[in-house]
């Protein structure tokens, strides 16, 4: 799929980008504390998209960036001056060094790549993040009837 085509159909059919920072908020009650542990907390997000993970964490005290395989997405996000960079979630992940990362996020990715790429994700992400950091991991609700039967599809 061209990249460019991707960015458009985003666009279109996941939400406006105040939509989607809007229902990612929910996620800062669980990494906040860790602003309580640290001076500094760094965050990647992997398949950052537009950015707007990377935007809400910049704006409540993290420092975050992101990474996409997706040069148009890259593009979008670092146009808004976010830190964003072309690269493969396992490639980003194995470059890093052990307990180099607080927090580390997917939203909309891990069912997108296969099942043993998703376990070998995971084992990195936990050998890169530090003590009490976190990992999360969202995917679509296939129990939800609207999302399994038409929208999931979409993509």
């Amino acid at each position: 799929m061209n990249d460019d085509f991707y960015v458009a159909f985003e666009e279109k059919f996941r939400g406006s980008e105040e939509l989607i920072k809007d229902r990612q908020k929910k996620y800062l009650k669980f990494i906040n504390p860790l602003k309580i542990l640290k001076d500094e907390v760094k965050a990647l997000d992997i398949g950052c998209g537009r950015g707007e993970w990377i935007s809400l964490l910049n704006e409540n005290g993290f420092n975050a960036r992101g990474i996409d395989v997706n040069e148009s997405m890259v593009k979008v996000a670092s146009q808004k001056g976010l830190n964003a960079a072309v690269n493969d979630a396992l490639c980003e992940l194995k470059s890093l060094e052990e307990n180099s990362l607080d927090v580390i996020t997917a939203f909309q990715v891990v069912e997108h790549i296969k099942f043993d790429d998703a376990l070998e994700l995971i084992k990195e992400a936990k050998r890169v993040l530090a003590p009490c950091g976190i990992l999360i991991l969202e995917t679509p609700n296939p129990e939800n009837i609207i999302l399994a039967t038409h929208k999931f599809y979409l993509d």
